[in-house]
């Protein structure tokens, strides 16, 4: 579910990798915890900075049991140059899970009765190609439309103004009869996007703010609104190999590919990718989301029940699911709600348990250095710790 994955496996730069002392960090949270409870599972989960401060990890990891943050911590730099490490104010690229939030207005806007999931893209756009008559709401929003995953012409930051994107879809050839399967496409949330803004008639992430960010405490979450200090945004890494390296197999270096938002700086503009990523966000904003999603906030029950029904399978195996924004799948035997988004570089992921109640989330801003096998761990051990 990556907006695109560009990143090659680098070397260490241990200048940039020091490990802080996470006993001294784990003795801190021990000291503020308020009850007992609190002090017994942040002594279990004191293992995690352990494991992740042995590692070349940089950036920021929360977990929580209910509505109560049981574990969370930063780790490394999000801007080597400057020496500054992970915090709490640090804004960092959340991706696809822009998604969520496409998907959310959507129900919102279903609510208030001005779209319906049946509804075609004829009744949003005009001169709508014979092939893609049938497209619903309802497909672009589980994938199941048929579009590309991306405009092959088009970077993940190509500018597009807003009113063009339905015509260069439009031109493009669908995968396969729309309803008939799955396909991942940012294309699709992209017109998603475009849908909120005529129904709406406001900008899509005007609408967004609006409805869903600002009610849940939100304010450092979006893309141009929330005027963020260009100071606390992480800067992304990547060891991307050039021509004579990938010719004779030379590890590339990590090195800096700039915050997620220079390309408005150096090129404003519209972009056809807006809706199917863009947003950034904080650990305390991603938190609200959470508590925002555990308590049904903003939209009515059914809204939730559907944008989490698992509508279209994954896969041939059918083990995995999207449903509205959200992948439904089953780890370490228990259902899970989760999405990721990359931009190559940077990477984020959001889980959430919704039988144990469990709520894991985490992000990098240097996908290759991600510990997989790590994580996958903290996983499964946030689950068992909460269960005993």
């Amino acid at each position: 579910m990556l907006l695109a994955l560009n990143g090659c496996a680098g070397s260490k730069n241990d200048a940039f990798h020091q490990k802080k002392n996470d006993s001294q960090s784990v003795s801190n949270a021990v000291q503020n915890a308020k009850t007992l409870e609190d002090k017994i599972l942040i002594s279990k989960f004191s293992d995690i900075s352990t494991l992740l401060n042995a590692t070349d990890f940089s950036g920021n990891i929360i977990i929580a049991h209910g509505e109560k943050a049981v574990f969370k911590d930063f780790f490394g730099y999000y801007n080597r140059a400057k020496s500054l490490k992970y915090n709490e104010q640090t804004v960092f690229d959340i991706g696809s899970l822009t998604k969520q939030f496409v998907a959310t207005a959507i129900m919102k806007l279903v609510e208030e009765g001005v779209v319906s999931e049946s509804d075609r893209l004829s009744r949003f756009f005009d001169s709508v190609p014979n092939d893609k008559q049938e497209i619903t709401v309802f497909h672009l929003l589980t994938h199941s439309s048929g579009f590309a995953t991306n405009f092959e012409d088009k970077s993940v930051y190509g500018l597009m103004p807003h009113e063009e994107l339905h015509l260069k879809a439009f031109q493009t050839k669908l995968a396969f009869i729309p309803g008939e399967r799955y396909q991942y496409s940012n294309v699709g949330y992209s017109l998603l996007a475009r849908i909120i803004e005529k129904v709406s008639d406001e900008n899509w992430e005007n609408y967004i703010r609006a409805n869903l960010l600002l009610p849940t405490q939100m304010y450092q979450t979006g893309y141009r609104l929330p005027k963020y200090n260009e100071n606390n945004i992480a800067i992304n890494y990547g060891a991307d190999q050039n021509l004579l390296q990938r010719l004779f197999n030379i590890e590339a270096q990590s090195k800096s590919v700039g915050h997620s938002l220079e390309h408005e700086l150096i090129s404003p503009g519209e972009r056809w990718y807006e809706g199917a990523g863009a947003f950034l966000s904080t650990q305390n904003d991603m938190f609200h989301w959470y508590v925002s999603i555990r308590n049904e906030a903003l939209l009515k029950k059914s809204s939730w029940t559907q944008i989490f029904t698992p509508h279209v399978a994954q896969n041939e195996s059918s083990s995995s699911h999207y449903g509205f924004g959200w992948v439904i799948t089953t780890k370490n035997n228990e259902r899970l709600f989760t999405h990721n988004g990359s931009n190559g570089y940077s990477f984020a992921e959001f889980n959430y348990f919704p039988e144990s109640d469990v709520f894991v989330f985490v992000s990098t801003n240097d996908i290759d250095n991600y510990p997989d096998k790590i994580m996958e761990r903290i996983y499964r051990f946030a689950i068992e710790s909460v269960e005993e």
